[in-house]
C-alpha cells in the first residue's frame, strides 16, 4: 500500500531519528533508510565521509524494484555507472531497495553542487504519484541538524527561562555561534571534537555517530529584555528571532538556521470588572485572534504581595473568576497574552471586594441577575470601544503618508481647482449658491493643524515651516462636463483633499459624553453635537421610555431641511430607544447599511424587527410586526408595523430598505440601485428618511452624500463632494469616515452622471450586447468597447503614474520583500481582501513570497505564466527558502493548466499554473480560465476562505484580466447582471496598470460570455 509522505519543516530539521529495531519488524509498513546497520526515519542527516565506505540504502519491505530513483540537488543520481557530484547509486540485494554512496575521488568527497536534500522513490521513480518517498540530507563538512528551544509550559512562572539547542553534526572542526538581532549570546571558534584540548564549552554529546554535538544557551525573558549570562538584548517587541551560525573551514559552506519564538506584540485591551462578591472577582478583556494568542495569564496582587497567578488556555477564553479572596480588600489585576512566551502586561485595574451581606434567596437571585446583565453590557461596550479605537489608528496610519507635505503637494494647492475656495466664516458654501440653503456654515472652522502631523511623519522637505498651516478645503465644485478630466488628473490627490476636510473637533458634544449617556454610544468617540441632536420626549408612564438621549442627528438634504435622520445601529440597551425615535419622528423609510453577516459576527447592529413573516416582537413597550418581505439581488425590502398596546389604536407603518452587501469591490451599483428604490417612493410629506449603519457616520454619511451630490448635479450641473462632506460634518461628526468612502463618492457620482448604468448588462442579454459593443460606430470610427477602454484609461491610474514615486528603489530587488511583506489587496465581490496581485518571485525574493503565503493564510496561488515565460520555479521538488521548506505533495496536468498541491509550514496550498495563456494577456482558451476560477472557488469553500495570490510575468496584464473575470462572474451570480467596466475600473484602482490593452479588456467580456453560454441550461452549474 503506497504511503503518502508529508514533509514538514520541523521534521526535516530534526536530528536523525533512529528506528529501534533494524531491520524493522515484519509488521513495519513504509519506506525507511539504513546505514551501517542502523535504520533511520524520514529527514535524517548523513555526513558525506560516512557513506564513502558504507552506502546509504533506502528500503521498501515486501515490494519488488521496478524503476526506483534517487534525486539530489544536482538532479537524478546515476545508478551502477557514472556519477553526479561524486554520488552514485546501486540496486539493492533484496526487495525494493536502492543504495547511494559517495565516490572517494582523490579525497574530494561530495562535490559542492551535491550538498543538500536527496529523495529516494520506491518501487517506481519519482514521477509516479503513487510511489513511496523518503528524504535524506547528505552534506559536506559540518551541518546544523536542528535548532530548537526548550520552552516553558507553565506560563505563571515569571521571568521566563528557557534553553536554545543548536545541534551540529558531521566534520569535527568548525566554529559556532547563537544570536538574537545584533546581540551575540554565545560564540565558539576553532572547535575540534576529536581534540580534547580544543573541544568547546556548552556542549552535550548526542551521538558518537557522525559527531553529533548539541550546544545550549540558557535564556531569561522578563518581558522587555532577552538575556544570557552577561549578554542582553532589550529591543525585543513581539516575536523573538534567533540565529545559529556554523562556520565551516574555508572551503566549506557556512550553515545558518533561524528559530522564531512567537510572542504577543501587544497587551490585552479593556481589562474590565465583570462582577464581584465578598470573595470573588470576575474580570474580562478583549479576546485576541488565534493567530495572536494561545491563552492568557492573569496576575492578582494585594498590598501584601502576589495573591494568585492563573493561566487561562485558549485565545477565546477572555473571562475568569478569581476565587478565595478576602472581603473589603483592594486588589490590583493585570493580564498578559501568551503564545510560546508571555507578552506585555495590560494596564492594571483596581477592584475592591464587597462586604459579606446576608440576603434572602429571592433578593440574591435578583441582584445576581441585574448585576450580571449590567456588567456584561459594560464589557461589551468596552470591546466595541477598542474596535473603533483600533480602526481609527488604522485609518490614521494609512492616511498620513510621508509625502503629504512634499513640495509637489504644496505646489498642487495652487492649481486652478483650488482657486475658488471660500472660508467657512464667510457664511455659506459657494457650492450650493444656486440651490436652497437649508443649513449654513455659521461657525468658523479651525485650520488643518500641520504641526501635529509632522510629529508622526519622519522625513520632510524644505517647506517644513512649523508655523505653516493648510486651510480647510471648504469647497471644490466640479462641472459634470469636467468630471472625467478631474478624476483623471486628481485621483491621486483625493487623499490630500480628504485630509483637509472639516473635522468637527471644535463642536461641543458634552451631552453624549456624560456618565449616564456615554454607555448609550456604540463607539466611545462617536456621539452627537449638542446643538444638533434629536431629543427624545420622556414618558414615565411607558416602560423603558424615561431617558431623553439617543445617538441620532438631523441631517439636511440638498433642498429639504431635516431630510434625513442619521443614527447608530441599535444596541441591546438602546432597542427601545430606537423604536421611540421612530415613534416620535415618524419616518416612513429606514435605510439599513449594515451587512447581516457583520451584525452576527461583530454585533454591530442588534436586530430590531421580527425574524419571521407576520411574527410579532416586543421592544420595550413597542410591538413590531413584520408584514411583508421582498428580496432583491443586493438588498431586501421589509414592511413593518409598530403599535403601543395602550388602548389608543395608534400605529405606524414603515418600510425598511436593507442593503445586504456593502460594495467593497468598488462597484457602486448596488448602493445606487438601493438609493433609486428609496427615492422613487419618498416624498417630503412622508417625514425624514432614517439612515443607519453601525456607528451612523461612515456608510450613513456616504449614502446621504450621494443623495445630495446627485441632486446637486441634476440642478446645477456641478458637484462639490468636498463641500458636501464638510456640510455633513457640520451636522454630525465623522460623516464619510474614511478615505475609501470619500473616493467611493466620486465613483458613485461618476457612475450615475457619466456612465448612467450604460455599462451594466443583464446576463440574458450579454451576448447580444457584446456583439453591439464590438461593432464600429461610423460616426466615431471606434467600437463601444474601445470607447469604454479609453474612458477607463482616463479615470484610473496607469502603471507609469503608480511607479513614478518608486523610481529610486533598488532594481535588483524590484520584485522584493516590501511588496510581499505589505501586499496590496484587491477587493473581490464579497471580500475586501479577496486577491493579492503579486509580482512573480525571483530567486532572492522567494523566501519573502512564501512568508506572505503563510502569514496571510493564502488559500490558492494562481500562476499565469506559461512555458515560454521566464519565472523562477519557487515550488520545484523539495525547495528550501531560508526557514520555509516547500514540497510538492501532488501534481496533476490538465488541459491548459497544472494543478499542484504544495506543502509549506504544515499548510496545504493549491497552486494552479495556467500554461496556455500567452504573454500578450489575451485569453485564447476561456474554458481554462473558467475551470481555474472554479477550482479556486471550490478550494476556498473547502478550507473556509483566504485570499488568492495571482501573479504573471509583468504583474498587471494577465493578473488584471483574471481578477476582473472572477469578480464579474461573482457579480453575475449575485445580481444577474455584469458590469465589466466598473469591475475593471475597481481592479485598476487597486492595481494601477492592470488590464493594459484593449484586447485584454475585450478578453474579459469574451470569457464571461463563454461562461454564460456554458450555463444557459442551468445558471447554477458554475457554483
Amino acid at each position: 500500500m503506497p504511503v503518502s509522505v508529508l514533509v514538514l519543516f520541523g521534521i526535516l530539521l530534526s536530528v536523525s531519528e533512529v528506528i529501534s529495531q533494524c531491520p524493522p519488524s515484519s509488521g513495519f509498513i513504509g519506506i525507511y533508510l539504513i546505514h551501517n546497520g542502523t535504520c533511520y526515519t524520514n529527514g535524517s542527516y548523513f555526513y558525506d565521509a560516512s557513506i564513502i565506505s558504507t552506502p546509504l540504502e533506502c528500503v521498501l519491505p515486501g515490494a519488488n524494484l521496478n524503476s526506483g530513483q534517487w534525486i539530489g540537488p544536482n538532479g537524478t543520481v546515476p545508478c551502477d555507472s557514472g556519477n553526479r557530484s561524486n554520488v552514485q547509486c546501486t540496486s539493492g540485494s533484496s526487495g525494493a531497495s536502492l543504495s547511494v554512496h559517495v565516490i572517494d575521488t582523490n579525497n574530494d568527497y561530495l562535490l559542492p553542487p551535491g550538498d543538500g536534500w536527496y529523495k529516494c522513490c520506491l518501487p517506481t521513480d519519482c514521477s509516479d504519484p503513487n510511489t513511496n518517498i523518503i528524504f535524506a540530507n547528505i552534506f559536506r563538512y559540518a551541518q546544523i541538524a536542528s535548532f530548537t528551544a526548550d520552552l516553558p509550559s507553565d506560563m505563571t512562572v515569571y521571568p521566563q527561562e528557557y534553553k536554545l539547542n543548536c545541534t551540529k553534526i558531521g566534520f569535527n572542526e568548525y566554529g559556532i555561534s547563537m544570536s538574537i538581532g545584533d546581540t551575540t549570546l554565545a560564540s565558539y571558534t576553532n572547535c575540534d571534537d576529536d581534540n580534547s584540548s580544543n573541544t568547546c564549552p556548552g556542549t552535550e554529546l548526542v551521538s558518537s555517530i557522525s559527531n553529533t554535538i548539541r550546544y545550549t544557551v540558557d535564556i531569561t525573558w522578563d518581558g522587555v529584555t532577552v538575556s544570557s549570562g552577561s549578554a542582553s538584548h532589550s529591543e525585543t517587541i513581539g516575536d523573538q528571532m534567533y540565529q545559529c551560525v556554523l562556520d565551516n573551514p574555508s572551503n566549506g559552506d557556512d550553515r545558518t538556521r533561524t528559530l522564531t519564538i512567537k510572542v504577543p506584540i501587544i497587551a490585552p485591551h479593556y481589562l474590565t470588572e465583570v462582577r464581584k462578591t465578598n470573595a470573588t472577582i470576575t474580570v474580562g478583556w478583549f479576546a485576541f485572534d488565534s493567530s495572536d494568542a494561545d491563552g492568557y495569564v492573569v496576575n492578582i496582587t494585594s498590598d501584601t504581595g502576589t495573591v494568585q497567578i492563573v493561566q487561562v488556555k485558549g485565545n477565546s477564553n477572555n473571562t475568569i473568576t478569581l476565587n478565595g479572596l478576602r472581603e473589603l480588600t483592594t486588589y490590583s489585576i493585570t493580564v498578559r497574552a501568551y503564545q510560546q512566551l508571555l507578552g506585555p502586561a495590560s494596564n492594571a485595574i483596581i477592584i475592591r471586594t464587597l462586604p459579606t451581606v446576608i440576603t434572602s434567596n429571592l433578593d440574591a437571585a435578583l441582584i445576581v441577575d441585574i448585576t450580571g446583565s449590567f456588567v456584561i453590557l459594560i464589557l461589551f461596550i468596552n470591546v466595541m470601544m477598542f474596535i473603533v479605537m483600533q480602526y481609527k489608528v488604522y485609518v490614521k496610519n494609512n492616511e498620513l503618508k510621508d509625502d503629504i507635505f512634499t513640495e509637489e503637494l504644496l505646489d498642487s494647492f495652487d492649481d486652478d481647482e483650488y482657486e475658488d475656495e471660500q472660508s467657512f466664516t464667510s457664511g455659506t458654501s459657494s457650492s450650493f449658491e444656486n440651490g436652497p440653503k437649508p443649513f449654513s456654515y455659521g461657525n468658523p472652522i479651525q485650520n488643518f493643524n500641520r504641526q501635529k502631523y509632522l510629529k508622526k511623519t519622519p522625513s520632510r522637505t524644505a517647506h517644513d515651516d512649523p508655523d505653516f498651516e493648510f486651510p480647510v478645503l471648504t469647497s471644490l465644485p466640479i462641472s459634470i462636463n469636467d468630471l472625467v478630466n478631474h478624476i483623471a488628473k486628481y485621483s491621486n490627490k483625493f487623499e490630500d483633499q480628504y485630509l483637509r476636510l472639516y473635522t468637527g473637533n471644535d463642536r461641543p458634544c458634552t451631552v453624549g459624553y456624560t456618565d449616564e449617556n456615554k454607555y448609550l454610544n456604540r463607539f466611545q468617540q462617536i456621539t452627537v453635537y449638542d446643538d444638533n441632536r434629536i431629543i427624545l420626549t420622556p414618558n414615565p408612564n411607558l416602560y423603558m421610555c424615561e431617558r431623553e438621549y439617543i445617538n441620532a442627528s438631523y441631517i439636511d438634504g440638498y433642498s429639504s431641511s431635516n431630510k434625513f435622520i442619521a443614527t447608530q445601529g441599535p444596541m441591546v440597551n438602546t432597542l427601545a430607544d430606537f423604536w421611540r425615535l421612530i415613534w416620535q419622528e415618524r419616518p416612513m423609510h429606514i435605510v439599513m447599511l449594515t451587512d447581516p453577516k457583520e451584525c452576527i459576527k461583530n454585533k454591530w447592529c442588534e436586530q430590531y424587527w421580527p425574524r419571521a413573516l407576520m411574527e410579532e416582537e416586543k421592544f420595550g413597550p413597542f410591538i413590531v410586526t413584520l408584514t411583508n418581505v421582498a428580496n432583491h439581488p443586493s438588498f431586501t425590502i421589509r414592511s413593518l408595523n409598530v403599535i403601543i398596546p395602550d388602548g389608543s389604536n395608534d400605529s405606524h407603518t414603515l418600510t425598511q430598505y436593507h442593503l445586504t452587501s456593502w460594495p467593497d469591490h468598488g462597484v457602486p451599483k448596488p448602493l445606487l440601485s438601493l438609493h433609486k428604490q428609496v427615492m422613487a417612493t419618498w416624498s417630503p410629506s412622508e417625514g425624514p428618511i432614517l439612515v443607519h449603519c453601525s456607528a451612523g457616520v461612515g456608510r450613513t454619511g456616504t449614502f446621504i452624500a450621494i443623495d445630495i451630490a446627485l441632486e446637486q448635479a441634476d440642478r446645477e450641473g456641478v458637484v462639490d463632494i468636498a463641500g458636501i462632506v464638510n456640510r455633513l460634518r457640520q451636522q454630525r461628526m465623522k460623516m464619510v469616515q474614511t478615505l475609501d468612502q470619500y473616493v467611493f463618492l466620486h465613483d458613485a457620482v461618476f457612475s450615475e452622471t457619466i456612465i448612467g448604468g450604460e455599462t451594466e448588462i443583464p446576463a440574458d442579454k450579454f451576448a447580444t450586447k457584446l456583439q453591439e459593443l464590438k461593432e464600429i460606430d461610423s460616426s466615431t470610427g471606434c467600437s463601444g468597447l474601445q470607447s469604454q477602454f479609453e474612458l477607463l484609461s482616463q479615470v484610473t491610474p496607469d502603471l507609469d503614474d503608480a511607479t513614478e514615486d518608486n523610481a529610486g528603489e533598488d532594481l535588483a530587488k524590484n520584485q522584493g520583500s516590501n511588496s510581499y511583506t505589505n501586499p496590496s489587496f484587491t477587493a473581490g465581490y464579497h471580500d475586501k481582501k479577496a486577491f493579492i496581485i503579486a509580482q512573480s518571485p525571483m530567486e532572492n525574493t522567494a523566501r519573502d513570497f512564501w512568508k506572505m503565503i503563510v502569514d496571510y493564510k493564502v488559500s490558492a496561488i494562481v500562476m499565469l505564466c506559461g512555458e515560454e515565460d521566464c519565472c523562477y520555479p519557487y515550488w520545484t521538488g523539495l525547495s528550501t527558502h531560508d526557514d520555509f521548506v516547500v514540497e510538492i505533495a501532488n501534481e496533476i496536468k490538465s488541459n491548459g493548466y497544472i494543478e499542484r498541491m504544495l506543502n509549506v509550514e504544515s499548510r496545504n496550498v493549491l497552486q494552479l499554473q495556467v500554461t496556455d495563456w500567452p504573454q500578450d494577456g489575451v485569453v485564447r482558451e476561456p474554458r481554462t480560465v473558467l475551470q481555474v476560477i472554479d477550482d479556486v472557488i471550490h478550494r476556498q469553500q473547502k478550507i473556509g476562505g483566504g485570499p488568492v495570490v495571482v501573479h504573471c510575468s509583468d504583474t498587471v496584464s494577465r493578473s488584471g484580466v483574471y481578477c476582473s473575470v472572477s469578480i464579474g462572474l461573482e457579480q453575475c451570480k449575485a445580481e444577474g447582471v455584469v458590469d465589466v467596466f466598473q469591475v475593471t475600473k475597481a481592479v485598476r484602482k487597486s492595481k494601477p496598470g492592470a488590464v493594459t490593452t484593449l484586447e485584454q479588456y475585450t478578453s474579459i467580456y469574451d470569457v464571461i460570455d463563454m461562461y454564460l453560454q456554458m450555463n444557459k441550461a442551468d445558471d447554477d452549474t458554475f457554483q
